[in-house]
């Protein structure tokens, strides 16, 4: 039932981002640099990979994705639900939910691999992230 809910969170981000009040709440705590915790729900995101947190490039990936989101509304589709990493990766890895997520209408995957703060790895998304 948990699950359900955490999923329910999820997708009632992506159905209620134009809401003013979901806004004004709308809470992210960046951890890495693919990895965030959305108004309490693990996420982290499908089809790349980042440097350690706890490495000097881990610290740089993290800064940079607080400026590819930088305040924006971000939305969420997690694996299994149409994203690019559907039938590649499981859904959850731990606690966190492995998605494709939009800060406003920018991939924040790949703005981060543009950035250079993060590498695509083909395999896990049938080559959509390269």
């Amino acid at each position: 039932m948990r699950r359900r809910s955490a999923l329910a969170l999820l997708f009632g981000t992506i159905c209620l981002a134009a809401s003013p009040a979901l806004a004004d709440v709308q809470r992210i705590k960046i951890l890495d640099g693919r990895t965030f915790i959305m108004d309490g729900l693990g996420v982290r995101l499908c089809g790349i990979t980042a440097p350690a947190a706890d490495t000097e490039a881990g610290t740089a990936a993290k800064h940079t994705m607080a400026a590819v989101i930088g305040g924006r509304k971000v939305m969420c589709v997690p694996v299994n639900s149409g994203s690019p990493c559907d039938g590649y990766v499981p859904p959850r890895t731990g606690k966190l939910y492995v998605s494709q997520c939009w800060a406003g209408k920018t991939d924040i995957a790949l703005e981060m691999i543009r950035r250079g703060a993060a590498r695509a790895v083909p395999e896990w998304s049938d080559g959509y992230y390269r």
